[in-house]
């Protein structure tokens, strides 16, 4: 079921709530909105437990945590931890048991999914049991958000925007503007700056992320980001993965082919598959000049940085993967 992330906050709050909710397509800042709204209807001393281990047995976690004799919610973030074969077995079978039980307001079942693939057969039974509720939601949301846990701080427009732009990236925006506020204290108007100054590495591991992705083909998390400062810390990351990758591809096309070690060495990573279909794909000359021209375009062009390399990046995209 389709639901506006305002519309389902409001009947969390108000209404009886179900036994179980699946929420797809769900970041976690809105994740966490939607389950005080559940905490609230449920009431005072509710307990919430979250499973995060691959190796525990569900149902064992529900009796240690005394899941049937007070009021707790369960969370299963299939973001924060990657279910075992049997964990995924067991998912389908409490959706299974719990969702036909009474409506409860002592005991619920939260299961999170935003960007990893939820197997099929899980995401069709809790769409026919009417527990999948699919977020609709808007960075409008996001920062709605955000100003009700900080009332007392002000954004500048650059401010928001930067913080939009950091979503795409999977970084915590709560975190983020939370240590802005202290390093910047007293300070009640934030802008940019005082929020870029407190980012850590997270988010040069996410974009880390990104270039690994681009590499394989994959251009749908490109950012929409307009400065060319923000911009050119993406590039400078993407400078460093496309030239390895013209080197590798250079050094086995001299020996007469790729060495599987020496690239995930290079890229510190064991999922090289599709990176290593990308290198038989591409063309190093395309794939040189046209970085290239991104790098000069995205100083003297007459166009926003990011207009060059999404061109180039799609171009890169549809060469790659035909």
């Amino acid at each position: 079921m389709l639901r506006k992330y305002q519309q389902l906050k409001v009947e969390l709050s108000k209404k009886e709530l179900k036994p179980v909710y699946f929420f797809a397509n769900c970041p976690k800042i809105i994740f966490r909105d939607l389950l005080s709204s559940i905490k609230e209807n449920m009431g005072k001393k509710t307990e919430v437990f979250s499973l995060s281990s691959p190796k525990e047995k569900i149902s064992d976690f529900f009796y240690s945590q005394g899941f049937f004799y007070s009021k707790k919610i369960v969370i299963l973030d299939l973001e924060n931890f990657s279910p075992s074969s049997h964990q995924l077995e067991e998912i389908y079978s409490i959706l299974k048991k719990y969702s036909r039980s009474e409506r409860s307001s002592e005991r619920v079942l939260v299961v999170r999914a935003e960007r990893k693939q939820v197997p099929k057969n899980i995401s069709q039974l809790a769409e026919e049991l009417q527990v999948l509720f699919w977020v609709i939601w808007t960075y409008e949301d996001i920062m709605f958000i955000l100003k009700s846990l900080f009332p007392d701080v002000k954004l500048t427009d650059d401010a928001e925007a930067f913080l939009k732009n950091l979503f795409h990236f999977n970084v915590d925006p709560v975190s983020v503007l939370q240590k802005a506020v202290i390093h910047s204290y007293p300070k009640k108007y934030l802008n940019r700056e005082d929020i870029a100054s407190v980012l850590s590495d997270e988010l040069s591991m996410n974009i880390r992320k990104f270039a690994l992705q681009v590499l394989e083909g994959n251009y749908k998390n490109f950012p929409l980001i307009e400065r060319s400062e923000d911009i050119n810390v993406i590039l400078s990351t993407l400078s460093h993965y496309f030239f390895s990758f013209v080197r590798l591809k250079v050094e086995g096309s001299a020996r007469g082919s790729l060495k599987k070690i020496q690239i995930e060495n290079e890229f510190k990573t064991k999922d090289i598959d599709k990176i290593i279909a990308s290198m038989k794909r591409a063309n190093l000359s395309d794939v040189i000049h046209g970085f290239l021209d991104v790098l000069f375009k995205s100083r003297v062009g007459n166009y926003s940085p990011s207009f060059y390399l999404f061109r180039f990046l799609k171009d890169f995209s549809d060469t790659v993967k035909t």
